[in-house]
Formats: structure tokens, sequence, C-alpha cells
């Protein structure tokens, strides 16, 4: 009760224009900021639409960082498979962004 209670003039507090106005500014340009999300959901949307050979192999070592033998080993398969899914994973992930652009 007395948390809900603090949570509630929290949101009330009053700002002293001169000292504290500058924390409640954008830090950014927002246009930027929109352009950065957009193009990041539009990346998501390619890697979930590749086939999961593909994604499996980026989503472990691109984005998850982890090293080929980790990630052969998740897999269950070669190092050199590994290597062979992401080469034609970010092709196919380069060619859907670029026709994405494109239109």
């Amino acid at each position: 009760m007395v948390h809900r209670h603090l949570a509630h003039d929290r949101r009330f507090q009053q700002v002293d224009e001169e000292d504290d106005a500058e924390q409640f500014l954008a830090d950014g340009d927002p246009l930027e900021e929109l352009t950065r999300t957009t193009e990041l959901q539009a990346l998501q949307q390619a890697v979930l639409r590749l086939p999961e050979k593909y994604r499996e192999a980026i989503v472990l070592c691109d984005l998850q960082e982890l090293s080929y033998e980790s990630a052969a080993s998740v897999i269950g398969c070669a190092v050199g498979t590994v290597r062979s899914r992401l080469h034609r994973g970010r092709g196919i992930l380069i060619a859907k962004l670029q026709a994405r652009c494109a239109v």
C-alpha cells in the first residue's frame, strides 16, 4: 500500500524548469530514432522469414555471438556447415533487405 502511494506521488513531482527540464528532453533526433526502429523491425522480420537452418546459424553466431564451434555443437552439425549456412543466410538477408529498400 505504501509502495502504491509513493509510486502515485512520484508521477506528480514538480519539475524545476531551469535545473531539471533538460532531463526530459529527447536525447536524439526523433526521426532518426523512428528510422532506426523501423530498420530494426525490418531486419527482425527478415530473420524470422529465413529458412530454419539459416536462421539458426545467424541467431546463434551473429545475435548471440557464439563461436562457430559452439553453434555447431548446439545445432548438431559440422563447423563447416555452420559457416556455409551463415554465408548463405547472410546473402538471403541482404537480398531481402535490399528488395525492401527498392520498394
